[in-house]
């Protein structure tokens, strides 16, 4: 496996309530090159963005305290204007209207591989944010299929 690589400049905020999908994505985010910070909940994670300068986060759907749409429309209605990504279930639909509804750059169908993670996030920083633009192999060979919604991608396996 080939491990895509991130800008290193890039600090990226994943918000889950499951410790071990939390660790293991913040473990694959390390390993793509960028710094990783953890939340294991929506006000965890608007703690951080007030202590840190944060490039993206990515939500899980369900969390104790509410939902990942629910942690990204906070942000955005502070006024930080960072891109978003939802981990969410095999149910296509509410994919399709977290990315319609501009909720969120990517949505994450679980379960999906690491390379395809680091792809997405990837992707999504470069497009959202070119000032991160990292010259590097963007995607593994052999990668997962993508769809795209007006220029958002949904990873699934």
């Amino acid at each position: 496996m080939m491990i895509c690589t991130l800008n290193p400049d890039s600090r990226i905020l994943i918000a889950s309530g499951d410790s071990l999908l939390l660790d293991l994505l913040c473990e694959a985010i390390q390993l793509g090159g960028a710094e990783a910070i953890r939340a294991g909940s929506i006000q965890d994670a608007l703690l951080m963005l007030k202590r840190k300068s944060i490039h993206a986060v990515v939500a899980d759907s369900k969390m104790m305290d509410g939902s990942g749409v629910d942690l990204i429309r906070r942000i955005r209605s502070q006024g930080i204007l960072i891109p978003g990504a939802l981990m969410m279930g095999r149910d296509p639909e509410p994919a399709e209207l977290a990315l319609l509804s501009g909720d969120a750059e990517v949505v994450f169908r679980k379960p999906f591989g690491i390379d395809d993670f680091l792809a997405g996030l990837r992707e999504m920083l470069d497009q959202q944010l070119p000032g991160l633009r990292f010259q590097a192999p963007l995607r593994p060979k052999g990668s997962a299929r993508s769809a795209q919604w007006a220029n958002r991608v949904v990873f699934d396996k």
